[in-house]
């Protein structure tokens, strides 16, 4: 499967099936064949309840595309 449809298909996992197990599977997948999907990494964020972690996936999301304003407000949200 390409790395768009593992995305898409990890987001709508976690959005609409709420199973985020599967999610985080198809989007683990999705970055590891394009890891300069800063979408995907945003969306790893809903994945992992560790805030170490999802502060490192905000990060890599923000060197991809630092225009990424969701991630920005994730991350100030995140850190308080």
């Amino acid at each position: 499967m390409d790395p768009k449809t593992l995305y898409r298909q990890g987001v709508i996992a976690i959005r609409d099936q709420k199973d985020i197990a599967r999610g985080r599977e198809l989007l683990l997948e999705a970055v590891q064949q394009d890891p300069n999907n800063d979408m995907a990494w945003l969306w790893l964020t809903k994945t992992v309840n560790d805030q170490a972690t999802r502060l490192q996936y905000l990060d890599r999301a923000l060197q991809i595309n630092p225009q990424n304003e969701q991630a920005r407000l994730v991350k100030e949200k995140l850190l308080g």
